[in-house]
């Protein structure tokens, strides 16, 4: 320890001792810089933490919501179908792959019948119908399984046995990898549906009150028996048109009521004598069809006429009265008349006009030369509307004399038509058409309005009272028949006891009450009525003594055989005195010889006309007639004008 001095080692302690305090000062504050530093930082780490839980929290706290939001939508969703599922009007099932059904709705159980106990866990085939054929399913399932759908119209048995439609659409479900789970069906009952189609479809085919096809159903089954017959030589096919004659008198006569009844009568009638294979149909109106389908043709369809005949002309017996009616009948075949319904329907309707034409109550079967001469008839109804337009038309007069002194007493008006290249056309061709068509009310008027015209004429002139006879179709006779008149005298200025209007006994017998009160109203204004060949219709007395008549009209049928036979002359005599004892006068036609107006004189008849007499002449030629002396029997005379 030499040199080694204890003051030097305190002072050496003392300042080692100030040297480690300033170290230990300084790296305390080293250490605090430091933990102030990494407090710092630790808590600028601690916030940067906090922020990114924070975010993350909201990240997760988000994700949550949203699918607390889709469950909550799910569930909803869920509940919405479940309510659509119960609710739901349409039958739904639920099947698995293995087609057991998993699920029934409530209107499955409604329309079915099966409850939903009874039909969980089998296939749906217990309901099958039996309708449908194994081809239909297999179409079903080949749908299902390449494009996933099914729908279609399919037959099905309820519980109680029953069957009925239904629309039903499949839909197959498959999960997202695309494996088949489940397949759901949807229905509802159609039976409403189809009856109502069905009520449609009668409507538009049958005729409701007869209940037999109708035009359009008829029309269908000539053109499929047509198609059939083209492909079988042996087929054949023909079709009958029966009108019934003058059918138009019961509805006037007796009410259309009373028409309708009858014909529902016809309609069974005809129904129950055709075979099944043929088709009855009303065509409209009166007018009935028959569609046959046999080989025997046309020698069957004359064989169904006849009986045709026979059993429309049974009576029937309506509102306590046995009425008798006859039918007409024309017949077409397929191929010879025509290779389509219009054809063949056009030209039996021309075989039926025919039938009408030969009587009636008969049939006749169409041929080439009935269509040309429908072709004629309506070249015919064309040129009586071109007469009307172009005045084509003329009166000529046939006189009539009173035989009590031989004096000209009036006229009969006959029309006459003159047709610019064809000369005078016989009233008995066109007069037919022109009543068929219905120009015969526009003819009649101008033959009213213009034999007016001259009676006035030659009243004015001073030849005397002469009387005018007109004729009046039965399509005149009716509610506009008194205007009608009464504007031909009011424009005219004949005095109304010249004229006179001829009626024929169909006329009156037509509709006998509403006849007998135009009659009175006619009588009203002045005018004179003369029933037209007498004897020839019904000539009931009854109706006679009903009727306000002045005068009968003798038809020529009785006068040609005067005086030397029997028959003619008892019933021309008849006639006078039933004119005689009921105060009305008597009007001959077709007096042709000396010893028929001899006779008719001593019988006591009133007035005639005829060719020994006159012919009918033109207004000129008759008016010299009236300009002549005509006090005597005035043959010589009337010829020689008449030249």
């Amino acid at each position: 320890m030499a040199g080694v001095y204890p003051e030097d080692v305190d002072k050496l302690l003392e300042a080692q001792k100030s040297k480690l305090e300033g170290l230990q000062d300084s790296d305390t504050e080293a250490l605090i810089s430091a933990l102030l530093i990494a407090a710092v930082l630790s808590l600028m780490l601690a916030l940067w933490f906090s922020k990114g839980l924070e975010r993350l929290f909201r990240i997760y706290q988000t994700e949550i919501k949203q699918k607390q939001q889709k469950l909550s939508d799910n569930a909803k969703q869920l509940q919405v179908a479940a309510c659509v599922f119960e609710n739901s009007s349409e039958g739904i099932m639920v099947t698995d792959p293995q087609y057991r059904l998993l699920a029934v709705n409530d209107a499955f159980t409604t329309i079915t019948g099966y409850s939903e106990r009874e039909v969980l866990g089998k296939k749906p085939t217990f309901m099958k119908s039996g309708r449908h054929d194994e081809a239909y399913y297999k179409e079903m399932w080949r749908s299902l399984d390449e494009e996933g759908v099914w729908r279609g119209e399919i037959w099905n048995r309820r519980k109680d046995g029953s069957l009925y439609p239904q629309w039903l659409t499949i839909n197959v479900s498959r999960d997202k990898d695309d494996n088949l789970t489940h397949y759901i069906g949807t229905f509802v009952d159609i039976s409403e549906r189809k009856e109502a189609e069905q009520k449609l479809r009668y409507l538009s085919e049958y005729d409701s009150l007869t209940d037999l096809p109708n035009r359009r159903l008829m029309s269908q089954r000539v053109d499929r028996a047509i198609r059939i017959a083209s492909r079988h030589s042996e087929k054949k096919v023909a079709l009958l048109l029966v009108d019934l004659d003058r059918f138009k008198n019961i509805n006037d006569s007796l009410g259309h009521a009373a028409g309708d009844r009858v014909l529902q009568q016809i309609a069974r009638r005809l129904a129950t004598m055709v075979r099944a294979d043929d088709t009855v149909c009303r065509m409209g109106g009166d007018e009935f069809s028959i569609l046959m389908t046999d080989p025997d043709l046309p020698a069957a369809a004359a064989v169904m006429s006849e009986r045709i005949v026979e059993i429309i002309t049974e009576p029937v017996l309506i509102a306590g009265r046995r009425l008798v009616l006859t039918p007409s009948i024309g017949v077409a075949l397929y191929p010879e008349d025509g290779e389509d319904f219009d054809t063949l329907t056009r030209n039996a309707d021309t075989a039926l006009y025919h039938a009408k034409d030969h009587g009636r109550n008969t049939f006749k079967f169409y041929t080439d030369e009935m269509n040309q001469q429908v072709s004629q008839r309506l070249d015919m109804e064309y040129g009586l509307r071109q007469a009307l337009e172009n005045c084509q038309f003329q009166l000529h007069y046939q006189p009539q004399y009173d035989l009590s002194d031989g004096s000209l007493y009036g006229c009969e008006a006959l029309i006459r038509w003159y047709k610019p290249g064809g000369g005078y056309q016989r009233p008995d061709q066109f007069i037919p058409i022109a009543e068929e068509t219905g120009l015969i009310k526009q003819i009649g008027q101008w033959v009213l309005m213009t034999a007016c015209e001259h009676g006035a004429c030659w009243y004015k002139k001073g030849y005397g009272e002469i009387n005018v006879a007109v004729n009046l179709s039965a399509k005149q006779f009716g509610d506009q028949l008194l205007e009608t008149v009464q504007e031909a005298l009011l424009l005219t200025g004949l005095p109304p006891r010249l004229l006179t209007l001829e009626i024929t006994e169909s006329i009156l017998m037509g509709n006998a009450d509403s006849a007998v009160e135009i009659l009175f109203e006619l009588k009203q204004l002045g005018v004179g009525i003369a029933l037209d060949d007498f004897g020839t219709g019904y000539s009931s007395l009854a109706y006679l003594k009903k009727f306000p008549l002045d005068k009968l009209k003798i038809d020529r049928a009785f006068i040609d055989g005067l005086p030397d036979d029997m028959d003619d002359s008892a019933i021309t005599s008849s006639i006078i005195d039933i004119a005689r004892n009921l105060d009305l006068q008597t009007v001959a036609e077709g007096i042709e010889t000396a010893a028929q107006r001899d006779h008719l004189i001593s019988e006591g008849c009133d007035f005639v006309q005829g060719y020994f007499y006159a012919r009918p002449m033109p207004v000129t030629n008759f008016e010299l007639l009236l300009r002549s002396d005509t006090n005597g029997a005035g043959e010589a005379k009337t010829a020689e004008i008449d030249s």
